[in-house]
């Protein structure tokens, strides 16, 4: 990342939080510079690391992620900085390939390993709601649940995902937990993308800097707490591992309330309101 790029992270170190980081691939190792802006940026694979030739291949289970998130909390609550805010990343690999849950999940979802590790991810996510919530911090905390992609799983044959840009890999869960009398819950059904969280983070805790001036997305805070709908913009997507990596075409779409069009060698028009699959050009 360019240094010229602001990150998330810098925000809130600036506001006087405490920040820290667990990633679970090397796909997100502090060389590409992401670990900008933590205090704590815990990218620790162990020995696997050096003998698996695939870096992309090189990733930790939730259990040992988050065990490293839970020590951490446990570490800052003997120490006087616990009254400071934080703002933690926790970011899970585990439904992905190659899908190798473990154990009772593995057994329990035979035949269904990608459903595996998404219930085996939600167990340890768990864990982690627990002790927020013994701690007494679930409450008064602000958390937002993403996912940067989802998996075809043979839709329009495609396997995995990155290949193309239907709503298989497109369409991901959004979930905001308010801290409590916040607002009540809802669903926001207006379309919008990944580069509308970060503003919506920082309006929704009232903070403001200089970060904001590189957004370019908009706030989803007021459809959150139900003051306002915003108008409904057309999110843009993109993949460009087809031409990286293939030798093939970049694909490039862009969705509204309705329609979905794809700038491929032979465009792409979908009606979604009668097509949600995506199967009739």
């Amino acid at each position: 990342l360019p240094p010229s790029l602001g990150l998330l992270p810098e925000a809130f170190q600036r506001h006087g939080y405490d920040t820290a980081a667990f990633v679970s691939a090397f796909v997100l190792n502090s060389s590409w510079g992401l670990n900008r802006g933590f205090q704590v940026y815990d990218d620790h694979f162990g020995p696997r690391q050096s003998v698996v030739h695939d870096p992309d291949k090189v990733e930790r289970r939730a259990d040992e992620t988050v065990g490293r998130l839970l020590a951490w909390f446990e570490a800052r609550a003997q120490h006087p900085a616990a009254a400071r805010p934080f703002f933690v990343w926790l970011h899970l690999y585990d439904p992905h390939s190659p899908y190798d849950p473990p154990e009772p999940f593995r057994s329990r979802y035979a035949g269904r390993l990608y459903d595996g590790e998404v219930a085996y991810a939600d167990s340890q996510l768990a864990r982690l709601f627990d002790y927020l919530h013994k701690s007494g911090l679930y409450d008064r905390t602000l958390i937002v649940l993403l996912a940067d992609h989802g998996e075809s799983l043979g839709e329009h044959g495609e396997d995995e995902h990155s290949f193309f840009v239907y709503n298989s890999t497109l369409h991901v869960p959004l979930i905001f937990k308010l801290p409590r009398g916040e607002g009540a819950p809802r669903v926001v059904r207006r379309l919008v993308g990944t580069i509308d969280v970060p503003p919506t983070i920082l309006e929704l805790l009232r903070l403001r800097d200089p970060l904001s001036r590189q957004f370019q997305g908009t706030s989803m805070a007021s459809d959150i707490l139900g003051k306002d709908t915003a108008s409904a913009r057309p999110v843009y997507s993109e993949t460009y591992y087809p031409r990286d990596s293939l030798g093939w075409s970049e694909l490039l779409s862009l969705t509204t309330d309705r329609y979905k069009y794809i700038q491929a060698p032979h465009p792409e028009l979908y009606d979604l309101t009668k097509d949600p699959q995506e199967l009739r050009n």
